[in-house]
Parts: C-alpha cells; structure tokens; sequence
C-alpha cells in the first residue's frame, strides 16, 4: 500500500518579483486545483521580507505525486521568470519516475525520510 508524501520545495525570490509571481501563480493555481484532484495540500509560505518562499504539497499516495508533476517543465520555465531553486524535501516514497525527475531538478539536495504518525486525510478539505 502507498503512504502519504510530503513534499516541500523551497524557493528564493528575485529581486522585486513577489508581487509579480502572485498575480502570474493565480491562473496556474486555479487549473491546478480543478485539474490535480489527488493534490490535497499545495500552499506556499513567504517569508517575512518577501525575499524566499516555501511550498507545501501533500498527496495520499505516489500515483498523485506524479499526476501533479504532469506538465511539471511548463509550469517550472514560468516560475523561473521569478523564482531560484533552493532546494526540496520529500518525506514518503515517490515513484521512481518522480525520484529521476526530481534528481534532475535538484542534484543531490534530496532529503528522503520515512516518518512515524499517522494522517487523517478522509477529513482534509
């Protein structure tokens, strides 16, 4: 049985693009909601200063990362226009697919941690 994934992406944003990005993301994040059922969290957290942010996914099994990752390259040209890669986290296991994807991206700045707990995602809204 597949476990939950939390992936968790850290950015830095250009000089003088947060507000740019926010008006750029709304559309993106819209089709995205309608499109990725099996995404259940995708929130992005910016600093106090506006200089870096974070976003959070969670997806109930790998068959879900990897729908989200569909059309990953379109998306990932137009937040270049604002953003640089700092580096990503995955607690779970993804598919192997998403893992090649993701070294690609990221080289070797992949954390892979199994975690204790547990999730209650039937009542995630």
């Amino acid at each position: 049985m597949s476990e939950p994934i939390v992936f968790v992406s850290h950015l830095k944003i250009k000089d003088s693009k947060l507000e740019a990005f926010k008006q750029a993301s709304r559309e993106i994040f819209e089709m995205m909601e309608a499109s990725k059922p099996g995404t259940l969290v995708h929130l992005g957290f910016v600093n106090e200063d506006g200089t870096n942010i974070s976003f959070i996914h969670v997806y109930p099994i790998a068959e879900a990362m990897d729908d989200h990752m569909g059309g990953v390259e379109d998306r990932a040209t137009k937040a270049l226009e604002f953003l640089d890669t700092v580096g990503y986290e995955i607690y779970g296991k993804p598919s192997g697919q998403v893992m090649q994807m993701m070294e690609q991206f990221a080289g070797s700045g992949i954390t892979l941690s199994k975690v204790t707990g547990f999730a209650v995602l039937n009542q995630i809204e």
